[in-house]
């Protein structure tokens, strides 16, 4: 699988927020990074509760990283266990 950056350049449509903040340098395969920067960004927006501009922020990144991480794991050579890690590692930011 390709590496997160490269991989998200190829969606369409185009993610419709820059992520790059959220993505970091990590060289993982794109949904285990995804799924990771989806969880710490979840986990961040839960710090702050309430109107809190950049709770929101994190929030909406969340989404869209765990929904491009739902997508890359569905491309993985075993899609039913590739997304049973995926909800099984955000369930762990609680």
């Amino acid at each position: 699988m390709n590496r997160p950056r490269a991989w998200l350049r190829q969606r369409l449509p185009l993610a419709p927020m820059d992520l790059a903040p959220w993505l970091g340098a990590w060289d993982d395969p794109a949904g285990v990074h995804l799924t990771q920067t989806g969880r710490e960004a979840l986990k961040r927006a839960r710090t702050n509760p309430g109107r809190v501009r950049q709770s929101a922020f994190d929030l909406l990144a969340a989404d869209a990283v765990l929904s491009y991480a739902c997508e890359a794991a569905l491309e993985a050579a075993d899609p039913n266990e590739a997304l049973l890690t995926l909800v099984q590692t955000v369930a762990e930011a609680e």
